[in-house]
């Protein structure tokens, strides 16, 4: 999430083609926990959000938005110890 902008959601969406089952799980909660600001605590396969589901927002507008300015939060929030 270096980027700060669409690319790091763009990266992320990207991630959930990955075989290894680990990654995959990791990046779509990470990706559920942006989307809705906080962790999910559940299984990968429970989260309210699939990897389907980020295929079809990846173009969408207002979820484009939403990523990026939730990207730049939790930066935020990282940079100032979190």
């Amino acid at each position: 999430m270096w980027l700060d902008d669409e690319r790091a959601r763009d990266f992320l969406i990207d991630l959930l083609d990955e075989q290894d089952r680990k990654h995959r799980s990791t990046t779509l909660g990470l990706l559920n926990r942006l989307e809705f600001g906080r962790p999910m605590g559940i299984p990968a396969k429970e989260m309210p959000h699939q990897p389907s589901d980020y295929d079809k927002l990846r173009k969408d507008p207002a979820f484009r938005a939403h990523m990026v300015a939730a990207i730049r939060k939790r930066n935020a929030e990282s940079k100032n110890g979190r």
